[in-house]
């Protein structure tokens, strides 16, 4: 061999060497290496879900005492009288005034007053809603025209207004 080709040789294995190659023989070749496989993916849990804060505590409403019953007496062997608990029921008050209950309307043209309150309201149709158009005073003459659901037309005795009122209010004139 000549000397270039020695030094060429010499580098070129300095070289593979250098790269960490080494050179394979016909020996080597013919050696199988078995590689283990990867093992295999494994499942990663989620992470725990975020724990909250418990809620504010709500304290409860206090307790409403009621009155006790009156105790049951007994008359004899597994035979007892209960004392029974009186329920009052008013009727509706409404500006210090009892309200009866509504007559049934009176004919077309009937002469009624304002009774069981000091002021009504005269609307511009039957419903609470409805524009106020004049209020009227307790004793106020009024003609009936017509009834519908509760609510009277009427018109005022002496002038041409008229409008809607809550028939309850109402009582037959004198």
């Amino acid at each position: 061999m000549r000397q270039s080709e020695k030094k060429m040789g010499g580098v070129l294995m300095a070289g593979l060497a250098g790269l960490g190659l080494l050179a394979i023989t016909s020996e080597a070749l013919a050696q199988v290496v078995v590689v283990p496989p990867p093992p295999p993916h494994r499942r990663v849990a989620p992470p725990p879900p975020r724990r909250l804060p418990p809620p504010p505590r709500r304290v409860p409403p206090p307790v409403r005492r009621v009155a006790p019953l009156p105790p049951a007496v007994r008359v004899g062997p597994g035979r007892f009288i209960v004392p029974a608990v009186p329920l009052i029921i008013l009727p509706p008050l409404v500006a210090g005034y009892v309200i009866p209950p509504p007559p049934p309307p009176p004919v077309v043209n009937a002469r009624l007053v304002v009774a069981y309150v000091n002021t009504l309201n005269l609307r511009n149709c039957p419903a609470t809603n409805c524009q106020v158009i004049g209020v009227l005073q307790r004793g106020t003459p009024l003609l009936f025209m017509e009834y519908q659901n509760g609510w009277t037309r009427v018109m005022v005795e002496g002038t041409n207004v008229e409008g809607w009122v809550a028939y309850k209010y109402l009582a037959p004139a004198p």
